[in-house]
């Protein structure tokens, strides 16, 4: 009888790993919970230099705010946005594929992101939300991330 190994990562919740309900290590996620939790955090941290993953998304975000002549930019804020969080799905998905690939599950694997929606919110419009679907490989597993991101 053969046991298909996965690939598995710690259970991060608010950024701190998760402790096991009998206090006896740390609880691992694989599966459609680590791909979730995957793109989250590349969709949540600054570039990280050593592995090139993360967005950058708050630097999008109101940079020169108080500078009418922002408004006139070269590359409008949802624009640069979209590409910060594309480039970041894309840098994950290479990286899926060029570590451990063969021991990830489908519903591990990412096929393609949706388009990032952006909004900005009524009450303060410094801070915006945003909205990304993602399909997985095997199609059942897909979700949508959502988060917010302060000028």
């Amino acid at each position: 009888m053969s046991t298909q190994t996965t690939t598995w990562t710690w259970k991060i919740v608010d950024g701190d790993m998760v402790r096991s309900y009998t206090n006896s290590g740390y609880t691992t996620v694989n599966g459609k919970d680590k791909v979730r939790q995957d793109v989250a955090m590349v969709l949540s941290t600054d570039t990280r230099s050593s592995t090139g993953l993360g967005c950058n998304l708050d630097d999008s975000i109101g940079l020169d705010s108080d500078n009418p002549a922002s408004a006139f930019a070269l590359v409008p804020i949802a624009f640069d946005f979209q590409m910060k969080v594309q480039t970041g799905m894309n840098r994950l998905m290479s990286a899926q594929q060029g570590y451990q690939s063969d021991y990830r599950p489908n519903t591990e694997l990412i096929s393609t992101s949706g388009p990032v929606q952006i909004w900005q919110i009524r009450e303060d419009p410094r801070n915006f939300r945003w909205s990304l679907p993602v399909l997985t490989v095997d199609g059942r597993s897909s979700f949508t991330i959502n988060g917010s991101t302060r000028g």
